[in-house]
């Protein structure tokens, strides 16, 4: 099957990003001055406190970044940067479809979006993905238009290009095809998934690779991804794989997002997800009816709670494009 077609829908479904899902499966089977910081954008300036102070350090934090026309425009870039100093964020999830797609121009432009990026102590992850970039390309699935080839030829593509990334961060999803067969036919789509995420691997040599996935993975049914007799949720599998996991953990306060995403801290890595813009399924899911002093208070509260965790990344927020216009 041929995808030059695909290229352009794709693009535009990229710059219309709707907000991760929550909802569970009914299944058994982060102006240009970011002051002192360093390359993790922790204030390199800070000092230990010396009044007795024990709360933990401010975390790092992620935010997922879907307006593709941000690299290149010079005056959306200050905005973007400044932001993201006065938030304390450390690393963008950057939607890269031009970049993967080889747009022209595209390379150029996202590697002084990288540079100027860096020089603010930003580290800039490839962000993409689709649904059905989770599936075989001969799976044949009702309404499949795409496959895993086209997610690892723009994976592959990213990291061969002069653009300086990170990292490489994917937002497939694969529960979201339209089909339900990730509900009808569990074990196989799950399967497919983790040789998805193996096959990204395999193309992007030493970049980092995340995954953003859902907080009910670890409600599934165990399974095996090979002929031994190992069988373990698709949560723990996906945490074998990559190197950390984001983790859509969405709620509107701090226990019950920590709660969502406490199985997952037992498996490795992760940065725990919150939701800023608004979500049709419940106002419990998002922070977007309650201003931006409750997202900083859930940060400090979650921060305190499991800062300390050795598997805690960080906090990853849906989105800019949300989360700048929150008051």
């Amino acid at each position: 099957m041929g995808y030059a077609g695909l290229v352009f829908p794709l693009l535009l479904l990229a710059c219309t990003h709707t907000p991760h899902r929550t909802a569970s499966v009914d299944t058994n089977p982060a102006d240009s001055g970011l002051n002192g910081a360093d390359s993790s954008g922790t204030d390199s300036s800070a000092t230990d406190s010396s009044d007795g102070d024990t709360s933990a350090s401010p975390a790092p934090v992620a935010l997922w970044v879907w307006d593709d026309t941000i690299p290149g425009d010079d005056a959306a870039t200050a905005d973007l940067l400044a932001f993201s100093a006065s938030h304390a964020v450390t690393t963008l999830f950057m939607t890269a479809d031009p970049v993967g797609y080889g747009v022209d121009g595209a390379a150029d432009r996202y590697a002084s979006f990288v540079a100027l990026a860096h020089a603010n102590g930003l580290l800039v992850y490839a962000a993409s993905g689709a649904p059905w970039f989770s599936v075989p390309c001969d799976a044949g699935l009702v309404g499949q238009d795409t496959c895993w080839t086209e997610g690892w030829n723009l994976y592959a593509a990213c990291a061969a290009s002069n653009v300086g990334f990170d990292g490489i961060m994917d937002d497939t999803e694969p529960a979201s095809t339209p089909d339900g067969s990730f509900t009808t036919d569990y074990v196989e789509r799950a399967g497919w998934e983790i040789a998805y995420l193996n096959g990204i691997r395999d193309r992007i040599g030493g970049l980092p690779l995340g995954v953003a996935i859902p907080s009910w993975y670890d409600t599934l049914a165990p399974f095996s991804v090979d002929a031994s007799a190992t069988s373990a949720t698709l949560d723990v599998w996906t945490a074998e794989t990559v190197d950390e996991v984001g983790v859509m953990a969405y709620r509107d306060t701090a226990a019950a997002t920590l709660e969502q995403s406490a199985t997952e801290l037992t498996n490795g890595p992760i940065w725990i997800g919150m939701e800023t813009g608004p979500d049709s399924e419940g106002a419990d899911l998002t922070f977007a009816d309650d201003g931006a002093a409750a997202v900083d208070a859930a940060m400090t509260a979650m921060n305190d709670s499991v800062g300390s965790d050795p598997n805690f990344v960080g906090f990853m927020v849906d989105s800019y494009q949300s989360w700048s216009t929150l008051r």
